[in-house]
Order: structure tokens, then C-alpha cells, then sequence
């Protein structure tokens, strides 16, 4: 519900660099504000642990505070910055603000700046004597009590990024977050870190040479150390359970996926797309049949508003393209049909419990389809993690395989192609001429293999 900002200089920062770095925070946490206007603070810490850290505290928007109020002195070598500039929850409303309502804040030895909601708040405060009610308030002298590792902060339920800085090691700056955003800058010249709640908040661009940015992965505890940089403490460990939702289309390559899960050793669940693709009942029957050899279950989930949208010549009985002008072209283009499948899949997943969703994309037929590119599922796994409760992410097998490299491996692994059903058009048998008919015969000629279902010609 906030931004959170800071810095940490290395070892090999000058000291007549400083006000160069002050500047930048300067500007990182007057951008902030775009996530935080009702109150801002800050605690800046030097090398020796026997000083408490700089305070400011603003019952107000952020405006340059640390600019104007340190730009003119003679400033010592401190080490480390952390900021909160506040966006007020509505169910944390606070009537007449004082400055003990302000992040940072800290126990006895812990500063913590947080962006984010900590729902079990109430569990926790009657431990201590507060000075507020904000929610934040519990997590220093949690850590006091219990210490800074990933089992404690687990305790702490909600969202959250977190920026933590024990005041008697001030060279490190421990980053915790969730699926809040958190990322962190290095400048080379300057020999600092920064950190902030969206990239757009540093004052460069990533292209530029001087700076080298980086996003904190979700869910995980990482450090900025004067001396080791960046590193990664602890991520959220992977589900025991382990269980798959293949998006299946009874088609060669997701067949093959659908293998490749069971033998990356998940329980799979077979999803089909009923839109009314002139192939339908075919695909449908082909569903059954692998799912019967592989020992799986599956549904079909109608989604025949897709048809109803219309655009695609699968739907509308238009012309399909052969050869390989259909294979090299999206000719037969759904309206975002994979976008649309995984979305329907990730909700399929949190139900069942399901921690990955397997596709059968693959470098082949992205030259011609952009929802079947490395880059749309990957950049789809960047959005699943904001926008799930289980953060499923998707795994492609086939991403960087070629048709008759997915043959080869099809074969290899022993997934059930003979059932599937690649072609367009719903004929008793394969029509062989479509753009997947024609890349599938060709792809087993390659392998010097003779293809175990008959087409028309």
C-alpha cells in the first residue's frame, strides 16, 4: 500500500561521491510518491553501530526533504538509507497522524520499511507496547524477539515488501517481499545499491551503461551487503504436492507436454477448449484416448463464446491455408486463444491445486504465432505470480524445439502421438495438407520415420 526506497554503498564507495548518491535518493523517493503521498520517513545509517540512525519523518507528501535538509551540510560516511512513503489503507485510518505513525520503524536493534498489508497484526501486538496502531509496528520487535530468517517472517501474513536493517550491522540491508514489487539498481560509478518499489522510480534507464538493473525475485529474502553486493538468502520452496494442468489440444506437440509432466513427475490433469474450431469433435475424441493411455483424468471446458467473437477461419468455416504458406503464417489466428486458455488454466490450477501448468509452444510454430513464443509464456509467468494465490507458472518443454526435434522426443519418451490429432479441418482423417497436417509429415520424413496415422492423401 506504499513504496519503499533506499540504499546501501559498498566498500569501494568514495566518500566525495556521497552527495551524488543523496541526489538519486533524492530523486528515487520523490518519484515514490506516485505510491505514497499521505506520510514519507527515513532512517540513514553510519558505519559505527554506537549512533542511532538520521531520522525524517513527514506527517505529509514526500517533497526533497532529504535534499534540502542534508544537501548542505558536511556530511559524514553513512552507510545505508531506508524509506517508507506511505499510501493510508482504508481499514488502517488515521484520524490526526503523528510522527510515531511514520515508518521506518524499529525495536531496540531493527528498522523495517514496509510496502504492503499485514492482516495478522492483532496475533502479535499484545507482545509489545506500541506507539501506533499501524500494522508494520510488529515486525522490529518480532525480529528482535525471534530473529531475522525466513521462518519468522513467515509468520506474517498478508502482502509485503520489506527493507530491514539491523542497526548494530548497518553494512546490510536485508529485502524480503512476496509478490509486492521490489526492485534493486547498481551504479557502477557511484559503487552503490538502490532499491525501490518500480523501476520507473530510478532516475535511469536500464540501457545505460552506468547502472545495472535487477528485479528481487518474488517471495524471497535477499541481502544488499557493503561487501558480497546482491544475493538471494532463501526462496519459497517448491510444493510437495506436485500436480500439473497440461492445456491440451489432443495435437501432437501438447501430447508430447503432457508426457514430459508425467515424467517431470506431476499427477496431470488434461484440459481441453471446446470453442467450436471446425476440428472439435476430433480433438475431443483424441482427448479421451491419450488421456486413457497416459492414466490421467481431463475436462473439457466450453468456451464457445470464442467461436461467437468470431475472426479466425477455424470457427467461422473459412478457408484453411495448406502447405506451407498455412504453416508459415497465422493464417488461422484465434483471437488471443493461448492467452485466454492459460488465464482459464490458472484459475483451473488454484482449484486443484495444481503448481505448474504445462503448454505445448514451441520455437516452430512461434515464427508464425506470437502466443507461442518463450517470450509470451515467460512474460506470462511474470503476470501469474501477481495475479494468483498459488503463483502456478507455466513450463514449456517444447519452447525451443523445432517440429521434428518434438517428434524425435515424442517418440524417445514414449507420449501417445498416435492418438492425437494435429489437423485443422474435422474429416474422417487427417485432411494432410493444412499448415499442422504438412508440418507434421514433413517433421517425421526428417526423422526417417513413417508417421502411425493415415491422412486423406
Amino acid at each position: 500500500m506504499c513504496s519503499i526506497s533506499g540504499f546501501l554503498r559498498t566498500y569501494k564507495a568514495k566518500d566525495e561521491h556521497f552527495k551524488e548518491v543523496l541526489d538519486i535518493m533524492d530523486t528515487i523517493i520523490q518519484n515514490a510518491t506516485d505510491r505514497g503521498r499521505d506520510s514519507s520517513g527515513l532512517a540513514i545509517f553510519r558505519p559505527n553501530y554506537d549512533n542511532s540512525p538520521r531520522e525524517i519523518k513527514i506527517l505529509s507528501k514526500y517533497n526533497h526533504q532529504l535534499k534540502r535538509r542534508m544537501g548542505g551540510e558536511t556530511l559524514p560516511p553513512y552507510r545505508c538509507l531506508i524509506n517508507n512513503n506511505r499510501a493510508e489503507p482504508t481499514t488502517e485510518y488515521v484520524p490526526v497522524k503523528k510522527f510515531s505513525d511514520v515508518q521506518p520503524f524499529h525495536s531496540n536493534r531493527w528498522w523495517v520499511a514496509h510496502n504492503g498489508v499485514i492482516c495478522n497484526d492483532a496475533e502479535f501486538a499484545g507482545r509489545w507496547e506500541l506507539d501506533t496502531d499501524i500494522d508494520t509496528a510488529i515486525i522490529p520487535p518480532l525480529l528482535e524477539d525471534e530473529g531475522m530468517t525466513w521462518g519468522v517472517l513467515q509468520q506474517l501474513k498478508g502482502s509485503m515488501a520489506l527493507a530491514m536493517v539491523d542497526k548494530m550491522d548497518p553494512e546490510t540491508v536485508y529485502l524480503y517481499r512476496d509478490y509486492k514489487p521490489l526492485y534493486v539498481m547498481y551504479h557502477y560509478e557511484l559503487a552503490t545499491w538502490f532499491f525501490t518499489s518500480l523501476p520507473k522510480y530510478f532516475p535511469f534507464s536500464e540501457y545505460t551503461e552506468k547502472v545495472k538493473i535487477l528485479e528481487v525475485p518474488a517471495f524471497s529474502l535477499c541481502s544488499l551487503s557493503a561487501q558480497d553486493g546482491f544475493e538471494i538468502i532463501t526462496r519459497k520452496p517448491e510444493p510437495t504436492d506436485k500436480k500439473a494442468i497440461v492445456v491440451c489440444s489432443g495435437g501432437l506437440d501438447s501430447t508430447t507436454a503432457a508426457k514430459q509432466a508425467q515424467l517431470d513427475g506431476y499427477e496431470i490433469h488434461l484440459v481441453h477448449m471446446t470453442y467450436g474450431c471446425q476440428a472439435e469433435e476430433k480433438e475431443m475424441a483424441a482427448i479421451i484416448k491419450i488421456a486413457e493411455a497416459l492414466h490421467c483424468t481431463y475436462e473439457f471446458v466450453d468456451v464457445d463464446w470464442l467461436k461467437q467473437l468470431g475472426g479466425s477461419s477455424l470457427t467461422n468455416g473459412g478457408e484453411i491455408k495448406s502447405g506451407e504458406t498455412g504453416a508459415e503464417y497465422c493464417h488461422e489466428w484465434v483471437p488471443a486463444r493461448n492467452l485466454l486458455f492459460l488465464s482459464m488454466c490458472a484459475a483451473i490450477s488454484e482449484v486443484k491445486g495444481a503448481s505448474k501448468i504445462y503448454m505445448g509452444l514451441n520455437l516452430e510454430e512461434g515464427g508464425a504465432y506470437p502466443d507461442n513464443t518463450v517470450e509470451f509464456y515467460e512474460n506470462c509467468n511474470r503476470a501469474l505470480i501477481y495475479g494468483t494465490l498459488n503463483q502456478v507458472q507455466v513450463v514449456n518443454p517444447l519452447g525451443n524445439l523445432m517440429k521434428w526435434e518434438i517428434v524425435k522426443m515424442a517418440l524417445e519418451i514414449g507420449a501417445p502421438i498416435h492418438l492425437s490429432w494435429s489437423c485443422y479441418k474435422g474429416d474422417e482423417k487427417p485432411c494432410g495438407n493444412c499448415g499442422p497436417c504438412y508440418m507434421r509429415k514433413k517433421a517425421f520424413k526428417m526423422n526417417k520415420i513413417q508417421d502411425m496415422i493415415e491422412y486423406q492423401e
